[in-house]
């Protein structure tokens, strides 16, 4: 994954390239530490600690879509949100969910082994509908940007982990009363694709704690896999731009 400056070939909005504190790598997260005679771990344990990452990923991003789902559930028993559609909404969270708990760890697609075609808004609309009603229990509010549609051959379960995640971050960093957007757009002269999770928080690594961290590793393994990246980028007055970047088909 790289943290730079957005490339300016898409409708910008003023941004500046966000600092990484020194203690933190480029995903926003403690570097394991080694010394210098400590040996290379061996090759079994590296595969065991790829799988408890891998199984740890699984519980991060499960434990956000449930607690959202209770959250929303919570919030229309006590009247604060709308119930109409909400039914619908958690049904297709709760497919979302499934689909995520059988996702297999992130690698590369095999030569002549290509994920289908998928419409990138047909994985944001959901995630941002859902989001966008818990933010009437007090959370940041959430919203898709009408814009084209753009399509991309990658895991849809790797794509909807990776918006997941940068929304959730998002909505923590924006606080109650904030507000998130969700913006495509279409291919540039290279061929990429890109994604916008746009907050008004403090911007990146300023916003509270657990903002960012192992979301932000999730997010940079999965997008590695599918042949992307993810650039970081403050926004003025304040807020942060996530701009994940996919090839597009063709």
């Amino acid at each position: 994954m790289s943290v730079r400056r957005s490339s300016e070939s898409f409708p910008a909005i003023p941004t500046q390239r966000c600092g990484v504190p020194p203690h933190l790598d480029e995903w926003g997260v403690v570097p394991a530490q080694r010394s210098a005679d400590e040996p290379p771990a061996p090759t079994g344990e590296d595969d065991v600690r790829d799988e408890l990452r891998h199984l740890r990923g699984l519980v991060h991003d499960l434990g956000n879509g449930l607690s959202t789902m209770a959250l929303l559930l919570e919030a229309a028993r006590d009247g604060a949100v709308p119930t109409f559609g909400l039914l619908e909404l958690i049904e297709q969270e709760t497919a979302r969910l499934l689909a995520v708990a059988h996702s297999g760890r992130p690698e590369p697609a095999a030569p002549g082994d290509e994920p289908d075609e998928i419409g990138v808004r047909d994985v944001l609309a959901p995630i941002a509908r859902l989001a966008g009603h818990a933010g009437h229990a007090g959370r940041a509010r959430v919203r898709l940007l009408p814009g084209p549609d753009v399509a991309v051959r990658v895991d849809r379960a790797a794509l909807s982990r990776v918006v997941g995640n940068l929304v959730d971050n998002a909505v923590r960093a924006a606080g109650p009363g904030g507000s998130v957007r969700l913006a495509t757009h279409p291919s540039r002269a290279d061929g990429v694709v890109a994604i916008d999770v746009v907050d008004d928080g403090p911007g990146f690594p300023h916003g509270p704690r657990g903002s960012s961290g192992l979301g932000l590793e999730l997010v940079g393994r999965l997008l590695a896999a599918c042949g992307g990246r993810l650039e970081l980028d403050a926004v003025a007055p304040h807020g942060t731009r996530a701009r994940v970047l996919l090839p597009a088909v063709g």
